[in-house]
């Protein structure tokens, strides 16, 4: 698999990190077994920008990179990938080792907001940026601001989330 970060190639180094992990978890939710992102590094500009890191510079990744990470360390050993989620929002919901679950999502064409039947949530953005806990009521987090016995978050366009329940503390 490849995408190119360049915008002379009409996408960017977000798009590709972006890219990047929807390539995966969908090769994962249609159970394709090996996946390999094409180059480690550029080839050269416009099209030929298609690496992890810029140049041959490992001192310099891209955001591709940290999503790459991201979607290794936050689904390995997930299994019985089902497809997830309301209207407008593409996801899948994956059994991860020691019976919890994970699902990973983004909206389709714009944002939206999604309502998660859990009091905490741990939320994991592409770059691999942690929000744990997220509380029901929380408004820092939850985005409608109640205690409801739910936690509402924003999701964005072509930016997958990966999120998981969790006991509160």
């Amino acid at each position: 698999m490849g995408y190119w970060s360049s915008p002379d190639a009409g996408s960017s180094e977000a798009r590709q990190a972006a890219v990047l992990a929807q390539m995966f978890v969908r090769g994962m939710a249609s159970d394709i077994r090996l996946m390999a992102w094409h180059a480690v590094f550029d080839h050269g500009p416009g099209t030929e920008e298609h690496g992890l890191f810029w140049g041959r510079d490992l001192s310099r990744p891209k955001l591709a990179y940290a999503a790459y990470t991201t979607v290794a360390r936050e689904l390995r050993g997930a299994r019985d990938p089902r497809p997830w989620g309301p209207e407008g929002v593409e996801g899948y919901r994956f059994r991860m080792p020691g019976g919890g679950e994970k699902i990973v999502l983004w909206a389709r064409d714009s944002a939206t907001s999604v309502d998660f039947p859990w009091a905490c949530l741990r939320v994991v953005n592409t770059l691999g940026e942690v929000f744990d806990p997220v509380r029901d009521g929380d408004p820092n987090g939850d985005r409608d601001g109640q205690r409801n016995g739910q936690v509402r978050l924003d999701i964005f366009p072509d930016w997958p989330f990966y999120v998981a329940p969790r006991p509160c503390p």
